[in-house]
């Protein structure tokens, strides 16, 4: 198992990163936002979700 208490803080983080992106991303609507921001979001969304998973994984942690 690699990392300490700071790499838990760094998932506990990403984890609020995530939500807050997904909060973020539901609220963009077609009206509103055009495509080419809602995609990109989204993909930032997707590369913060695999930091978290990647991070858990380095501690042994859940994957969700």
């Amino acid at each position: 198992m690699v990392g300490g208490a700071g790499t838990w803080e760094k998932v506990e983080s990403f984890d609020r990163i995530v939500k807050n992106g997904e909060c973020l991303l539901a609220r963009m609507n077609e009206a509103t936002c055009p495509l080419e921001k809602r995609r990109l979001a989204a993909k930032l969304l997707e590369i913060k979700k695999a930091e978290k998973k990647f991070f858990s994984f380095q501690l042994g942690g859940p994957q969700d």
